[in-house]
């Protein structure tokens, strides 16, 4: 129950609520259309997902709320990559928030269903209120207490995706316009799953 108060109490103190969606956001670096594919590398390289997922649960601990997350991931990211908009952001970020249930839920030793509560609850205030505070709480505040609890090469792996994601344009233009900052977010981010 705590950590469900604490993603919707902390936002309050932290930030000028609300803390809305930037449209800027979705203006990605790469946006070559290959295949009748838009966006393709950002699109095709939610592949790490799904393989990630599905070879976990074949070959590890089965479809458990992580695995299922990271291969819902994979659709869900794909699907607004395709097009990105806010209203389809819902849908790359609802299965992103299944996944960092399974890890917070073991990480922090709390129920599996109250970790999955908060997230789902922050993404549905987000996408009623746009008002980030919640999942931004969710996120980065599960992250950082997985990191104390279990500092490690996914968390690693995890934080470097995120700073490729904010370097998007820089990376793209720094590998010759070959991988933008947002695509090697999607590869580290897989790798981190598969390190788990």
């Amino acid at each position: 129950m705590w950590f469900l108060l604490a993603v919707f109490l902390l936002p309050i103190f932290l930030f000028n609520l609300p803390l809305k969606q930037d449209e800027a956001y979705h203006a990605f670096a790469d946006r070559r259309c290959i295949c009748c594919v838009p966006n393709f590398m950002d699109v095709v390289s939610n592949a790490g997902f799904l393989a990630v997922g599905i070879h976990r649960s074949v070959n590890g601990d089965g479809l458990n709320l992580f695995n299922a997350g990271i291969i819902a991931t994979a659709f869900g990211s794909a699907y607004y990559h395709w097009y990105p908009t806010t209203a389809r952001l819902f849908w790359d970020r609802l299965p992103m928030t299944v996944a960092f249930s399974g890890v917070f839920s073991n990480s922090l030793r709390i129920a599996q269903s109250e970790a999955l509560a908060a997230g789902l609850l922050s993404v549905l205030h987000w996408h009623a209120y746009d008002d980030l505070g919640p999942y931004v709480v969710f996120q980065y505040g599960g992250i950082l207490a997985t990191a104390y609890h279990q500092p490690g090469l996914a968390v690693a792996l995890y934080i470097s995706a995120k700073i490729c994601e904010r370097f998007d344009a820089l990376i793209f233009s720094k590998t010759n316009y070959l991988l933008s900052g947002h695509t090697c977010k999607h590869l580290l981010a897989a790798l981190a799953c598969a390190t788990l």
